[in-house]
C-alpha cells in the first residue's frame, strides 16, 4: 500500500491543504505545535474515518472534537492511495450531521462506493475490505508507539497463514460460537433459548403455583368485585361536581386577569370612578376608588392651568446674518494654540542659506581613506617587523663572533700531549675558562654596588628632607652589602668537576654552535629582505593612492578628509533646517486651508487675514456671549415652571401607583384565595381519579383472575410444566458439550498458531542487535499474551521482561515489535506503510543512527513516515536520501 496524496480541508490546524508523499522515505521536521501529529491523525482519519470499530457507548473516537477545524470549515479529508494494483481516490467529511465517505477508481475516477456495504456504524468498510484489518489493529501494525499493542487477540488470526487447515477450523469455530450463541450460556439471557426455556419454566412453576390456590380465592374475589362497583358509582358522581366548582374558579380566574391588566391602563380619575361602580360590595375597596378619583381629579385641573400658563410667550429670537468672515471662527482652542505656536516658531527662525553642495565624491573618499589606512598601518607594522629583524640579526652577528674568539686557535699555548693526557688537558682547559666567566660576573657585581653606593650619597646630598633620604640611602648600602656577599660566595665555590665523557664535547659542540647561528643568520636576512620588499609594495601603494589625490603625506590626506567631512556635515545640517521651515509653514498653510483661507493668497497675507479675523472674532464673540445670557435668564423661567409642573405630575403619578399598589394588593389576595380554591379542587380531583383508577384496576384484574382460574385446571398446568422441564434440561446438556467443543479446538488453535513466533522472533532479534550494537541478541514475542516482549540477557542468560528496561531500551524494543508485526502482516498482503511519531526522543546518537539506517533498509519496500521536531534526524538522513527521487523530506517553518 502506497499513500500518493492528502489534501486536508479542514482538520485541526490545518485548512485547504495538501501534501504529496513519495513511496519511500518521508522525513517531516518542523518544531513542536507546528501540526505533525495532526498530520498523522488526518491521515488515519481519511483512511477509516472518526469512528471506532465497535459500537459503544460513544460512538466517535476521543480526537473527534480535538481535531474539529479551528476556524470551523469543512470538516474534510481526501486521500489518494495505492492498493494491489489499483489506485483509489477517497472523499470523507467528518462532521456528524452530514456525514460521507466517496470512494472512486483512478485515473477513470469511478465511483464504487455502492460495492461496499454499510456497517452497524453506518460506516464503508473499505479498508477492512481492502486490508483485513480494522483502525484499531491497523495503527497497531503500523503506527510505531511506545506501548503494548491494543488488539492483540483481534491481530493474532491475521497473522495466521491460512492454506489448509486454518479455513475449516475457524468455519468450525465460527459455527460452534455461532450454536452457543444461539442455545445461550447464561440462563438469565432473555434472546437466547435456554433463556427463553428457564422464562417458560419459571411461568409454568407459577401457574402451576396459581392454579392450586386459585380455587380458594375466586369465591373471595366474587364478593369482593360486588363492593368496588358500588364504591366506584359514589367516586363518579363526586367527580362530577368537582368539575363543575372547577369550572366557576376558571371563570373567576379570567375575570381576576382583566381587572389585574386594567389596573396598568388606568390612568384618569374618570377611569378610577368606573372602578367604584364595577367594585365589590366590600366597602373598603369603594372608599379608595372614590378618595383616588377626587384627588386625580383636583391635581388635573391644576395641572391643565400650568400648562395654559406656560405657553411660550417668549419672542421668538431672530437669528442674526452669519456674518463670519471665515470658517475658522469655530475651530478649537487647542489647534488655535498650536497654530500660533507654529507662526511664533517661524517668525523667529532663522532663514540660512543653503551651503553648497561639496564637490567631493564622498563614497571614494571614504572607501580611499579605508584602503589608505590600511596601507599606512601595514607599513607601520613592516617597519616595526625589519627594526625588530635587524636588530636580531646584529644580536646573532655578535654572538657568533664571541663563539668564534673562545675557539682555541694554534698561536696559543697548549700543552704537550706529551706531559698530559687528553683528558687533564681538557679538564684543565674548562676550569680556566669558567674561571674567568666567574672573575668577569664579580667584577660586574662589584660595579652594582659601587653605583648604588653612589646613587644613595647622591640622594642625601640632594633630597631636602633628610629623614627621607637617610631611610633612601640606608635602603641602598643594604643593596650594596648584599650584592657583596653574593660575590664573596659565589667566589668561593668550588669549580665543577668536569667527567671523563664530557672532555670530548667542547671543540664539537662549539663547530654545531657555529653552523647553527650561521643557519639562523641565514634564515633571519632571507625574512628580512622578504619584510623589506613587502614594505615597499605597500609604500608604492600609498603614494599612488595619495598621488591621485594631489597629496605627498598620509597624514595631509587625513587633514584635507577632516575639512570635506566638515563641509558635508554643514550641507547636511543647513538643508535639514530648510526642510524644518519648510514643514512648519506648509503645516501652517494646511491649517488655513482648513478654516477656509483662500488659497490664492501669499503665505504672509493669509497669515495676517487668519490674525485679523481671529481677532474680529473674539469680538462678536463676546456679544453673542450677552445675548445668549439673556436667553439663559429666560430659559430659567421656563425651568422653574416646568419644575412645576413637572412636581404635579410627579404626584399625579404617586397618587396613581399608590392607588394601583393597593389595589394590586386587593387582587393578589383575591387570586391566592382562587389558587387555594383551585388547588384543593385539583386535589381533590386527583384522589377521587386515583380512587376511581384503583377501583377499575382491581374489577378488572378480579374479573380477569375469575375468568383464567374458571379455564386453567391443575392438571394442565402440571402436564405444561413438566413438559418444559424436560426442553430445558436437554437444551443444558446440549450447551454445555458445545462450550467443551470449542475450548478444545480453541486450545488446539493456539498451539498451532505459535508457529508464527519464529518468524518474528528473528525479525525482532536482528532489529534489536542492530540498533544495541550487538548488547542484546535474542528477542521473544509472545503471541499468546499479547505479543508481550522478553529478552534473553547474554551474560547470565535470564529471562528479561521488556518493563525492566529503561525508557530508551523500552522504546526500541516497542520498534522492533512493530517491524516483526508489520513485516508478518505485510508478507501475507502487501507492504504496509509505517508510522513514527517523535519516537527517538530517549534514543542517543549510536542508537538513533542505527534505528535510522534499518528505517532506509525498510523503506526500500515500505512507505516510512517520520514526524520529528529534532534536527538530528535531519542532520543524518539529509546527506543519504538527497537527491534520491524515493525519499523525500517535508519541512515547514
Amino acid at each position: 500500500m502506497i499513500i500518493d496524496e492528502l489534501h486536508v480541508g479542514g482538520f485541526g490546524r490545518w485548512r485547504d491543504t495538501t501534501f504529496s508523499f513519495v513511496p519511500g522515505l518521508n522525513l517531516f521536521v518542523a518544531p513542536n505545535e507546528a501540526g505533525k501529529s495532526t498530520l498523522l491523525h488526518a491521515l488515519f482519519a481519511a483512511l477509516y474515518g472518526m469512528k471506532r470499530d465497535y459500537l459503544r457507548v460513544t460512538r466517535y473516537l476521543d480526537e473527534y472534537e480535538r481535531y474539529y477545524p479551528w476556524d470551523r470549515g469543512p470538516y474534510e479529508t481526501i486521500i489518494r492511495y495505492q492498493l494491489d494494483g489499483q489506485s483509489f481516490r477517497l472523499h470523507r467529511c467528518h462532521e456528524k450531521e452530514r456525514e460521507q465517505a466517496r470512494l472512486f477508481r483512478e485515473p477513470e475516477l469511478t465511483e464504487i462506493t455502492l460495492l461496499y456495504q454499510e456497517d452497524r456504524r453506518k460506516e464503508y468498510n473499505f479498508l477492512e475490505r481492502h486490508l483485513g484489518l480494522t483502525r484499531t489493529l491497523f495503527a497497531d501494525v503500523t503506527w510505531v508507539r511506545g506501548g503494548p499493542v491494543h488488539a492483540a487477540r483481534h491481530l493474532l488470526p491475521t497473522l495466521v497463514n491460512d492454506n489448509e487447515a486454518d479455513p475449516l477450523v475457524n468455519a468450525l469455530l465460527a459455527a460452534l460460537e455461532q450454536e452457543i450463541s444461539v442455545v445461550g450460556r447464561k440462563e438469565s439471557a432473555g434472546s437466547t433459548l435456554i433463556g427463553k426455556l428457564s422464562g417458560q419454566l419459571e411461568q409454568a412453576r407459577s401457574e402451576l403455583e396459581d392454579a392450586e390456590a386459585s380455587w380458594q380465592s375466586v369465591q373471595h374475589l366474587t364478593r369482593s368485585l360486588a363492593v368496588w362497583q358500588d364504591e366506584l358509582n359514589s367516586e363518579q358522581t363526586a367527580r362530577i361536581q368537582i368539575e363543575a366548582k372547577m369550572e366557576r374558579i376558571k371563570q373567576a380566574e379570567a375575570a381576576w386577569q382583566e381587572k389585574w391588566q386594567q389596573s396598568f391602563e388606568t390612568t384618569t380619575a374618570a377611569q378610577i370612578t368606573g372602578w367604584a361602580e364595577s367594585a365589590s360590595d366590600e366597602q373598603q375597596e369603594r372608599v379608595l376608588h372614590h378618595q383616588t378619583a377626587e384627588q386625580l381629579h383636583a391635581l388635573e385641573q391644576e395641572i391643565a392651568q400650568w400648562r395654559q400658563s406656560n405657553v411660550d410667550k417668549s419672542r421668538t429670537s431672530h437669528s442674526e446674518a452669519a456674518d463670519r468672515y471665515l470658517s475658522f471662527a469655530g475651530i478649537d482652542e487647542a489647534a488655535w494654540q498650536q497654530w500660533l505656536k507654529d507662526w511664533y516658531a517661524l517668525s523667529v527662525y532663522d532663514e540660512r542659506q543653503v551651503a553648497s553642495d561639496p564637490e567631493v565624491d564622498l563614497n571614494k573618499l571614504q572607501s580611499d581613506y579605508l584602503i589608505g589606512q590600511e596601507w599606512a598601518k601595514n607599513v607601520e607594522r613592516l617597519e616595526k617587523e625589519c627594526e625588530r629583524l635587524a636588530s636580531v640579526i646584529e644580536e646573532t652577528e655578535r654572538t657568533k663572533r664571541e663563539a668564534s674568539i673562545t675557539t682555541p686557535t694554534a698561536a696559543q699555548p697548549t700543552e704537550s700531549p706529551m706531559e698530559t693526557s687528553p683528558q687533564d688537558y681538557l679538564s684543565r682547559k674548562n676550569r680556566a675558562a669558567l674561571a674567568r666567566k666567574r672573575q668577569a660576573s664579580r667584577h660586574k657585581w662589584w660595579w652594582y654596588g659601587a653605583s648604588l653606593c653612589v646613587a644613595a650619597v647622591g640622594i642625601i646630598s640632594w633630597w631636602s628632607d633628610q629623614q627621607a633620604a637617610a631611610v633612601v640611602a640606608a635602603v641602598l648600602t643594604a643593596l650594596a652589602g648584599l650584592v657583596g656577599w653574593y660575590v664573596s660566595q659565589n667566589g668561593q665555590k668550588a669549580a665543577p668537576v668536569v667527567s671523563s665523557a664530557d672532555t670530548e664535547t667542547p671543540l664539537a659542540r662549539q663547530d654545531e654552535v657555529t653552523s647553527r647561528l650561521e643557519a639562523r643568520l641565514y634564515e633571519l636576512e632571507e625574512e628580512l629582505v622578504g619584510k623589506q620588499q613587502e614594505l615597499r609594495k605597500c609604500q608604492a601603494s600609498l603614494r599612488q593612492l595619495l598621488g591621485e589625490w594631489n597629496l605627498s603625506e598620509w597624514e595631509a590626506f587625513l587633514a584635507m578628509r577632516e575639512k570635506w567631512l566638515i563641509q558635508i556635515h554643514e550641507h547636511q545640517l543647513s538643508e535639514k533646517e530648510a526642510a524644518e521651515r519648510k514643514r512648519i509653514q506648509m503645516r501652517l498653510e494646511k491649517q488655513m486651508l482648513e478654516w477656509g483661507v483662500p488659497p490664492h493668497l501669499p503665505f504672509e497675507q493669509a497669515a495676517a487675514l487668519v490674525l485679523s479675523e481671529h481677532a474680529e472674532w473674539e469680538q462678536r464673540s463676546r456679544a453673542q456671549q450677552q445675548r445668549l445670557q439673556e436667553e439663559l435668564d429666560d430659559q430659567k423661567r421656563r425651568a422653574a415652571r416646568a419644575s412645576r409642573l413637572a412636581k404635579l405630575e410627579q404626584k399625579q403619578t404617586e397618587i396613581l401607583e399608590r392607588w394601583r399598589m393597593e389595589i394590586r394588593d386587593i387582587l393578589l389576595s383575591r387570586q391566592k384565595e382562587l389558587e387555594q380554591q383551585r388547588r384543593e379542587a385539583e386535589a381533590e380531583r386527583a384522589e377521587r381519579d386515583e380512587a376511581i383508577t384503583t377501583l377499575r384496576e382491581k374489577i378488572a384484574q378480579a374479573r380477569g383472575e375469575i375468568g383464567q382460574r374458571g379455564e386453567v385446571a391443575l392438571a394442565k398446568a402440571k402436564s405444561r410444566y413438566d413438559d418444559v422441564k424436560e426442553k430445558w434440561e436437554e437444551v443444558r446438556l446440549r450447551r454445555d458439550a458445545l462450550i467443551l467443543a470449542k475450548s478444545a479446538l480453541e486450545e488446539a488453535m493456539e498451539e498451532w498458531r505459535t508457529d508464527i513466533s519464529p518468524q518474528m522472533n528473528q525479525t525482532a532479534s536482528r532489529v534489536v542487535k542492530q540498533l544495541t550494537g550487538g548488547r542484546y541478541q535474542d528477542v521473544r514475542l509472545d503471541p499468546l499474551q499479547d505479543f508481550a516482549i522478553r529478552v534473553v540477557e547474554p551474560e547470565r542468560r535470564n529471562i528479561v521482561e521488556q518493563s525492566n528496561f529503561s525508557s530508551g531500551t523500552q522504546d526500541q524494543l516497542y520498534f522492533a515489535q512493530r517491524i516483526a508485526l508489520l513485516q508478518k502482516v505485510s508478507a501475507e498482503r502487501e507492504p504496509l506503510p509505517i508510522f513514527l511519531d517523535d519516537h527517538f526522543i530517549h534514543y542517543d546518537q549510536e542508537r538513533l543512527e542505527a534505528a535510522l539506517y534499518c528505517l532506509l533498509e525498510l523503506a526500500e519496500s515500505h512507505q516510512v513516515f517520520l514526524f520529528s521536531c529534532h534536527r538530528r534526524e535531519l542532520d543524518y538522513l539529509q546527506p543519504m536520501i538527497s537527491g534520491m527521487e524515493r525519499h523525500k523530506i517535508h519541512a515547514w517553518p
